[in-house]
Parts: C-alpha cells; sequence; structure tokens
C-alpha cells in the first residue's frame, strides 16, 4: 500500500516527533523518529554513522531488531537493561532492548492463549491468541505449549503469535527416547526445552523445534519441576527438595542439592525464585547459585490480597505472582518485599497455573 501524510506540529525543546507503522498484531514493524520505548539506549544507536550515511533526510529511520536466538548475544548494560545484538535497517551489530513476551492460558474450552509485551502488563489489556493449551512456556525466540488432556505439543515463534489463524503452532512429536510417556511438564529457555515425564525423568530438546525428547542428567535424575536461568537448570523432586546442574545439560549430568521445602522454582537471567510449601513464602537467590537465600514475602508479611501463592513467574523487568485465588500480581525486580508487590488489573481471568 502506499500512504502520504503531512502536518505541522509545534515541538518543543527536549520533545521528538515521528510516525510508526504497526502491523494487525500490534507490533511495531517501522518506524521514523526516535522511540520512548528505547529512551536509555536510543540515541547512540540511532545516530549510529553507517545508518546516517544511508538516510537521505537525515533523521533516524529504523527497524525493528531481530530477535537473538543464543544466549551468548545477550548481554547486561549499564542501564541494568539486557540487550541483544540484532539489525536495524542495515546497520549490524548494534545494541537493542530485549522484548520480554509474558504467555498465559486461562481455564475453559476453546483459545485460551493470552500474550502482553512484559512492559506493557501493568497498563494495558492482554491479547488473546489463537490455540488452546494447559500449559505454555515463552522462551527468547519460541512459544512452546502443551496440551495435558490429548499430550500435543507444539510451538510457534513469538513473532507468530497470532490472534486470527492457529496456523503458526507447528505440533511435533512429544516422544522420548525412553519408555517413559508424554511430558507433563516443561520450561522453554535459550537454547533448550526441559521438561519432565510421569515418571519425574529429565528430558531436553532443542527449543527451535528439531529432534525429539532426550535424556538430561544421569540414569538417576529425578524432578516434577523444571526451569532454565542463563548458567543453571533448577527443579524440584517429589519430595519437595531443590535442586540445579550447570548448563549444558548431558546425559551425564549431575545434581547439587539446595534446600528443601520447596513447592515450585522459577529462574531469569539473574535471579532464582523459590515458593515454599507453606504458599506464604517467596526466596530469592542468584541464578548461578552462588548466593545466600533472602526472603520476600513470609507468611508474617504477604500482602492480605495475595493471601496464598499458587506460583511465580519471572520475567526481565518483574516478578509475577499468581494467587491462588487466580489473582496475578507483580513486583519489580529484585523484589525486596511486599511493599513492591502490586496487582495486574488488566491480567486474564481464571488463569491456569504456570507451566
Amino acid at each position: 500500500f502506499s500512504s502520504i501524510y503531512s502536518t505541522v506540529m509545534d515541538v518543543n525543546l527536549g520533545e521528538q516527533y515521528g510516525f510508526a507503522l504497526i502491523n494487525a498484531a500490534g507490533e511495531r514493524m517501522f518506524e521514523l523518529g526516535n522511540s520512548a520505548r528505547f529512551i536509555n539506549i536510543h540515541q547512540p544507536v540511532l545516530t549510529e554513522g553507517s545508518c546516517l550515511a544511508e538516510i537521505n533526510a537525515g533523521g533516524t529511520v529504523y527497524r525493528n531488531r531481530q530477535v537473538p536466538t543464543e544466549q551468548s548475544q545477550i548481554t547486561l548494560n549499564a542501564n541494568g537493561e539486557y540487550d541483544a545484538a540484532g539489525t536495524w535497517g542495515s546497520c549490524t551489530g548494534l545494541k537493542c532492548p530485549v522484548t520480554v513476551k509474558l504467555i498465559a492460558t486461562v481455564q475453559g474450552d476453546g483459545d485460551n492463549v493470552y500474550g502482553i509485551e512484559e512492559q506493557k502488563a501493568m497498563k494495558e489489556i492482554w491479547k488473546k491468541y489463537k490455540g488452546h493449551f494447559s500449559i505454555v512456556s515463552a522462551g527468547v525466540q519460541n512459544t512452546w505449549g502443551l496440551d495435558t488432556v490429548t499430550n500435543r505439543l507444539a510451538w510457534t515463534r513469538n513473532a507468530d503469535l497470532n490472534p486470527y489463524s492457529d496456523a503458526n503452532w507447528k505440533f511435533v512429536s512429544n516422544a522420548n527416547a525412553g519408555s517413559s510417556g508424554a511430558i507433563k511438564d516443561f520450561d522453554a529457555g535459550y537454547d533448550d526445552v526441559m521438561g519432565v515425564t510421569a515418571d519425574d525423568k529429565v528430558w531436553q530438546r532443542p527449543v527451535s523445534g528439531a529432534n525429539s525428547w532426550t535424556a538430561a542428567g544421569y540414569s538417576g535424575s529425578r524432578l516434577i519441576q523444571t526451569t532454565l536461568g542463563r548458567t543453571q537448570l533448577w527443579g524440584v523432586n517429589s519430595a519437595n527438595n531443590l535442586f540445579r546442574s550447570t548448563l549444558p545439560m548431558h546425559s551425564e549430568s549431575t545434581w547439587a542439592a539446595e534446600i528443601g521445602g520447596v513447592k515450585q522454582v522459577e529462574v531469569g537471567d539473574a535471579d532464582c525464585f523459590i515458593v515454599l510449601t507453606d504458599n506464604k513464602t517467596i526466596k530469592r537467590n542468584q541464578e548461578n547459585g552462588g548466593g545466600t537465600w533472602a526472603t520476600v514475602l513470609s507468611s508474617t508479611n504477604i500482602p492480605a490480597a495475595v493471601s496464598a501463592i499458587d506460583q511465580v513467574a519471572v520475567g526481565e523487568t518483574s516478578l509475577w505472582i499468581l494467587s491462588t485465588n487466580r489473582e496475578l500480581f507483580s513486583c519489580k525486580l529484585p523484589c525486596n518485599g511486599p511493599s513492591e508487590v502490586h496487582i495486574v488489573t488488566d491480567a486474564p481471568k481464571d488463569m491456569i497455573p504456570f507451566g
């Protein structure tokens, strides 16, 4: 299509003006003018020399970034943001913020997948996508979904999540190298997806969707839930004991024991969070297991609105807490206590506990 847009505006000192092309999925595909979304780092990126040479009228024109596919492409910048090497127009090798998408499913028949960019989750309505799953997990590049009734397993690129069609979902084999049956729980990371079967064995496969499940950890490894960080795989066994193992995993990987009384573990780029079996306590440690466990919430200070904790999820900027009443709360990382916990008023109702 083609369009001509003409207008006159008064711009105050320090302000900027531009326009953006947004597709039907609400994703920003192209911008002319600086973006407030990248306020901390856009200036050096958009004035990079090779870019300016290719812009006939000057100014700052760029395309949306490419999503990184490997954890080695992502670094922590001086502003406390995670950057990824990507492509802006024809300018390569530059840095851009990583857009984290929150994915959740809700109770009920029919399409039940909802998502939103993390930085918008506290102030905008979540978007409903085509697809029906019991468990979903979003990695950096791909989202995986599992229907625990039919045991059907599928994946899609995060950028392809579609509110109009489910054709983007690619169904793959849920078989593994043993006779353990289908995966019952899983977590998507940077390079791999980790899962567990009904007999508590641990399995892995590429997050790209290639191949089938192969064993992760030595033959005696048994967990009921896993979560992938940058350097460690964390997991909880049926006795509520917490373990971790250094990535990448292989068939002889061993585990380091942490603490007991753990209901769930969830890990992000820098922090590891656990929910204890009392449903009131959240503790935090370093993702690599190198620190000590600090108490974030406990039975003595948990907000009354939360009451009891079902599960947590860790994003780029916040810890997300799902209460047993199926209400979602946010706590800005590193999440230092109850005063930082706030309800997400526009979150989907009747969320299914995170995968």
